[in-house]
Parts: structure tokens; C-alpha cells; sequence
């Protein structure tokens, strides 16, 4: 009788599922010594290598954050390219700890897959890139005309929705990524190439003299682009939840790049924590207490790291638009950290 109690007890423990294990947090990222962030690297839109092998864009930005916040060091991540559609299985099989990337996600995604949105780090419109003799008057101009763009959803439900609303009709030409519907629009197979500002305003750079293409005002959509974990490690998404909402909350309060050294936060208890002069809350989270001033001396805060990664100092000079805090009139709002 003992022993088949024992091993019907043993079996309940076998039973039991492997999500019920504690979330390792940041165990596996200190036993490896950096963080890796995932991201396409088929595009400088997001991240590109210098001649003397450094790392610039916006996606190396915060990963350097990430490591600085970790381990105290800059340095301490590798970027990892990550092909269309695979950054769940990547986080399923810690080929990377997070996605940046053109990271989104959907009600399905989040039920069913591995990867769950952490932290809100941009607003990417999705709009239109067009080739024509003179400039447009309206979309009216082209009516039936080929489109270009890939099945990701959810451009793909928001685009046709989008012609709905406006009674617009245009053939579709449907492509597995972007490489291919680019290629297609290059070729003059379309008129309309549709895709996310961020990618179309540097592919429209890569053609400065060709004043045939242009990106249109029109806004299909608007989505929030994320910081993705794998969701077997909920710990991890809070740690990057309160990275990204230090520097938020650091524009919110006027720390920047040339003053985060040499403040201390006075009598705000939010700022204390933020800047470390009350370390528990950052030591709760396993990180660097210091980690802030050290970062925002190097990258400055959310609405510096924007404008040269993103906005008016970088190459795509892109509007903060719904990036912007909402103070400013956008949607980005931090939380108190206390």
C-alpha cells in the first residue's frame, strides 16, 4: 500500500507542468556574460556595424541598455539576426532573450505563442511608399493600380480594412516578406509598396536622387512596437518592463544626457529609486542600482535615444508623432517607481 502511494505521488510530481518551475529571471543571461537581442539585420532601419565594428541604430541602443542595467557594462550583448516569423521559436529555445526588431503582436500571438510583449518602445506607423511622375493629389490617383506588401499579420487585415473605410480598390500582390514585395516594387511590378515607415523611410533613402519615390501622408495604421521575452519567464518581462519605463519616466523629469550624473533625486522618492540613491527596488530586480545615470550619460533619455536613433538627428527623421509623452500630446506615459 506505501508503495503504490509513493509512486502515485511520484507520478503526480511528473505530472505536473513545467511552467510551474519558478521563472529563471536573469539566471541563464549572467551565467552567459550578455544579454542577446534578436532583430533584422537585413535592414539598417533597426541596427547596422560601423567600419571599426561598432554597433549604431536604435535596436543596439537599448540592448546596450539592457547590458548596462545587467551587468554594469555596455558592452555586454550580441545582436542576433532573426528571419521573419521566427521570434517566438528564438525565445522558445533561448537562441535570444528578447526581440527588438519590428517586434508586434496580437490577441492570438500572446494566447498561443512563446513571446510576450514587455514594454511599449515605439509607435511605427504603416503607410505607404509610392512611384510616380509628379506628386499625387489623393489616393483616388491610384485606383486599381498594383500593391505590393507582405501577409504579416496584422498589416495585412489592417490594409484591407483600410480600402473599406475609404472605398478604395487596388490589386494586391501578396509576398512571404519584405525582401521579395520590395524587389517586386523596384521592379515596377507596382505603384504602392506598403510597410512600416521606419523600413520604407530607409529604403526611400537608399534612392536619394529619385524624386519618383515618395512616401505618402496617408496613415493605414498605427501600431506599438515591443520589446518581446519568452513567456515562460514573466520575471524577465518585468525587469525590461521597468527598463524602458526608466527612461521614460527620466524625459518625464528632465534627466538627460548632461545632467543624470550629478542628480540625486532631492525629495521626489520616485527619482530616488529611478537614480539609485534608494537602491532596494533595482536590487529586487537583479539589477545595477547606478544603472540609470550610467546610461542616460551615454544614451541620454527615451526622447534623446528617439531623435538619433529615429527622429530629427538620424537618417530616416521620422516624427515622434504618438512616440511623443503624452504631456506632449503622444501616448507615452510612465509609471511611479516606487
Amino acid at each position: 500500500m506505501i508503495l503504490k502511494q509513493l509512486l502515485f505521488a511520484g507520478a503526480l510530481l511528473l505530472a505536473m507542468p513545467a511552467a510551474a518551475a519558478p521563472a529563471e529571471g536573469l539566471r541563464f543571461i549572467k551565467s552567459d556574460g550578455v544579454i542577446r537581442c534578436g532583430t533584422d539585420l537585413t535592414t539598417n532601419t533597426y541596427s547596422k556595424k560601423t567600419e571599426d565594428g561598432h554597433w549604431e541604430g536604435i535596436d543596439p541602443t537599448l540592448c546596450s541598455i539592457f547590458a548596462t542595467a545587467i551587468f554594469g557594462n555596455p558592452n555586454n550583448f550580441e545582436m542576433v539576426n532573426v528571419p521573419a516569423g521566427q521570434a517566438d521559436s528564438y525565445l522558445a529555445t533561448q537562441k535570444i532573450d528578447v526581440m527588438l526588431g519590428n517586434s508586434y503582436s496580437t490577441a492570438s500571438a500572446e494566447l498561443t505563442g512563446n513571446a510576450l510583449p514587455a514594454a511599449t518602445i515605439y509607435h511605427d506607423r504603416l503607410v505607404f511608399l509610392a512611384k510616380a511622375s509628379e506628386k499625387p493629389s489623393s489616393m483616388e490617383d491610384f485606383q486599381n493600380q498594383n500593391v505590393c506588401m507582405t501577409t504579416r499579420s496584422p498589416d495585412m487585415e489592417n490594409f484591407e480594412q483600410y480600402m473599406r473605410d475609404y472605398g478604395l480598390k487596388f490589386q494586391i500582390l501578396k509576398f512571404a516578406n519584405f525582401a521579395s514585395a520590395k524587389a517586386s516594387f523596384l521592379l515596377n511590378r507596382c505603384q504602392l509598396l506598403v510597410g512600416q515607415e521606419t523600413i520604407l523611410a530607409d529604403l526611400k533613402n537608399q534612392y536619394p536622387h529619385r524624386n519618383d519615390i515618395m512616401l505618402l501622408p496617408e496613415e493605414i495604421d498605427v501600431q506599438p512596437v515591443y520589446v518581446l521575452v519568452a513567456k515562460q519567464n514573466p520575471n524577465l518581462q518585468a525587469i525590461i518592463k521597468w527598463i524602458v519605463n526608466a527612461l521614460i519616466l527620466a524625459e518625464e523629469a528632465d534627466i538627460n544626457s548632461k545632467n543624470a550624473a550629478i542628480l540625486t533625486g532631492d525629495n521626489n522618492l520616485s527619482l530616488r529609486n529611478l537614480l539609485g540613491s534608494n537602491p532596494d527596488i533595482w536590487k529586487k530586480l537583479d539589477l545595477q542600482p547606478d544603472w540609470v545615470k550610467k546610461a542616460i550619460k551615454l544614451y541620454g533619455n527615451y526622447g534623446e535615444i528617439f531623435e538619433k536613433n529615429l527622429g530629427s538627428s538620424s537618417e530616416l527623421k521620422l516624427q515622434r508623432g504618438r512616440s511623443r509623452l503624452i504631456k506632449d500630446g503622444g501616448m507615452l506615459k510612465s509609471q511611479s517607481f516606487l
